[in-house]
């Protein structure tokens, strides 16, 4: 049995990276590219580009005498590649495309996690379960969508593993970065990797895990929502 899993092994991880190569060309330019808010958020990052470009940090986009902006209220972590593609002078469409093939590498990185989630021998069954779950989920579709769905659940599926092997210093920083990626993600990173880390006896993970994953959530929630509050209201800002 132990012989045919090895053989079977390999087998399998070619086929999931053929999957995964076929998502990639299947992408752009088509896909779910131009689902949803992908097309806003690309234009809203046009607007933030051309108000650093003119140093308007209040107010960005505000439309006088009005609460209307054409900024719009997405997550930091959705618009600072869309923002970074902008200012590379491409076009909309390119930019797009760019932020689907984003996330097909964060959905390949998301699968390369839930493997090292669990790395023993005796948790094959999990490891197995957990990536034909991931193949079966609404994560294919993310996959090849434009919006950063997928990159935000990676980032939170990367705090998740590392609270499991015990590193706080990735876990800080998969906190941060995931809890940019929506405002009401923080609840939801800090249960999930307290109890990710949550040893055999006892209520919390040791100190280190505990503390930088708290910081990093909390900084993150604090950037993610100062940024759309002044998205939001505006002139509270000016």
């Amino acid at each position: 049995m132990v012989r045919r899993y090895l053989r079977a092994s390999p087998l399998c991880a070619v086929l999931v990276s053929v999957y995964v190569g076929l998502l990639w060309f299947h992408a752009a330019p088509r896909g779910n590219i131009h689902t949803g808010d992908t097309d806003n958020l690309v234009k809203g990052a046009r607007v933030l580009d051309q108000c650093v470009r003119e140093a308007t940090w209040r107010s960005c986009g505000l439309h006088p005498g009005t609460r209307v902006t054409d900024a719009f209220p997405y997550p930091l972590l959705q618009y600072l590649p869309s923002f970074a593609l902008v200012r590379r002078g491409w076009t909309d469409d390119r930019i797009v495309g760019a932020l689907a093939r984003l996330n097909i590498v964060a959905f390949a990185a998301a699968l390369v996690l839930v493997v090292l989630a669990f790395p023993r021998p005796e948790h094959r069954r999990l490891r197995n379960l957990a990536v034909v779950a991931m193949l079966a989920s609404s994560a294919t579709y993310q996959s090849t969508a434009g919006f950063g769905e997928m990159l935000a659940a990676t980032c939170l599926l990367a705090g998740i593993v590392a609270a499991r092997r015990d590193r706080p210093t990735l876990v800080g920083l998969a906190a941060f970065l995931a809890c940019t990626g929506k405002e009401t993600l923080f609840p939801f990173v800090l249960v999930l990797g307290l109890l990710a880390a949550r040893p055999p006896r006892g209520w919390l993970p040791r100190r280190a895990i505990t503390v930088t994953l708290v910081v990093g959530s909390f900084f993150g929630a604090g950037m993610g929502m100062h940024s759309i509050e002044r998205v939001r209201n505006p002139e509270r800002w000016s």
